[in-house]
């Protein structure tokens, strides 16, 4: 019987909410509680079309239930690690808001923790489940691209300002995480370096810039911030045979790839006359767009978490793949703290 799994979800803010609608709305779960501090926020959220689910403002109520076999964390990250914790000694199944927790350590003891019960741990990281990134990973993976020598992430806006983070652990955590999933075996990343900007001197960073180095020689180049008057959000991949370019905001054509003619040849030359040759430029032909699926990431991550709990199988995004993201996450901001000097990954 394809009987659904009782859960808990901790946090009906900003995220918590699209969270709490795509589990109501799947039938492989049946949500039990909500818990907010904010009751009357958490009710509303929910509305009056589930007088089943239960609202509280304890999490002892959710943790002690036995119907309840998983516990969803949306609350600050700072938090992660405490109720992560939590939930796994509980014998909960845990998914968990991206970041995975605040630090490498805490994250690697929720990894620990999860892996010694046999209990699944999941990150929500929300992108890697969305069909441009599917797309994009399927492009690199079946090596359609080639050998990917240059990533261009944007993520800007003018928007939400989080408290419990800074731009580059809200924002950047997001491209770090897609291009964990992009990257085809062989390639990883070696070092991380970024600088940033606090312009209100508030001790969050507003705007960073981060450079990603591949194993491969190439470079990951993403730029983040809270602060700007346009929203943008895209992506471009380069390869040895081909690019691509995906536009988040574009409805008409998110996803147009580029084939390419031309390769620099200097040949041999002395150093007088290299000074003065004209390099051939690459020319970018056969724009097409390429199509994907539309269908909702976050369904497909809640699809995913059950698939995993039921299966006792690992989810795309585990405990492993939060790792990866954490440990670019703390090399960017010591990074940052350095000046921008690169930080490699242990």
């Amino acid at each position: 019987m394809n009987v659904p799994i009782g859960v808990a979800i901790v946090g009906a803010g900003y995220w918590g909410r699209n969270l709490i609608r795509n589990f109501l709305e799947s039938d492989q779960f049946d949500v039990k509680w909500v818990v907010d501090f904010d009751e009357g926020a958490a009710r509303q959220v929910l509305g009056s079309a589930y007088p089943r689910t239960r609202i509280t403002a304890d999490v002892v109520s959710a943790l002690d239930d036995p119907l309840v076999e998983a516990i969803v964390v949306a609350t600050p990250a700072v938090t992660h690690a405490e109720l992560g914790r939590r939930a796994l000694a509980a014998g909960k199944h845990l998914l968990v808001e991206k970041p995975l927790a605040h630090t490498a350590e805490a994250g690697r003891e929720l990894v620990d923790l999860a892996a010694r019960e046999g209990l699944t741990l999941m990150v929500d990281h929300t992108y890697c489940y969305a069909g441009p990134v599917q797309l994009l990973a399927d492009l690199v993976h079946d090596e359609s691209l080639g050998e990917p020598l240059v990533v261009h992430s944007t993520r800007i806006n003018k928007g939400l300002v989080r408290l419990d983070v800074d731009v580059i652990w809200d924002l950047a955590a997001h491209d770090l995480s897609i291009l964990a999933a992009l990257l085809p075996p062989g390639i990883h990343v070696e070092s991380v370096q970024a600088q940033g900007a606090d312009p209100f001197a508030d001790g969050h960073l507003k705007e960073a810039v981060l450079a990603v180095h591949l194993s491969n020689g190439g470079l990951a180049h993403i730029t983040v911030s809270w602060l700007s008057p346009v929203k943008q959000r895209t992506m471009s991949i380069v390869g040895t045979k081909a690019s691509v370019h995906w536009d988040d905001l574009d409805e008409s054509h998110r996803i147009m790839m580029h084939g390419f003619t031309g390769t620099p040849d200097l040949g041999p030359a002395s150093s007088r006359e290299a000074s003065t040759r004209v390099i051939r430029p690459l020319e970018f032909t056969d724009m097409t767009e390429v199509p994907y699926d539309t269908t909702e990431a976050l369904r497909l991550m809640v699809a995913e978490f059950a698939r995993a709990i039921k299966t006792s199988t690992s989810p795309r995004t585990d405990g492993a793949a939060g790792m990866v993201v954490l440990r670019m996450l703390e090399a960017a901001s010591e990074s940052v703290r350095h000046h921008g000097a690169p930080v490699k990954l242990a």
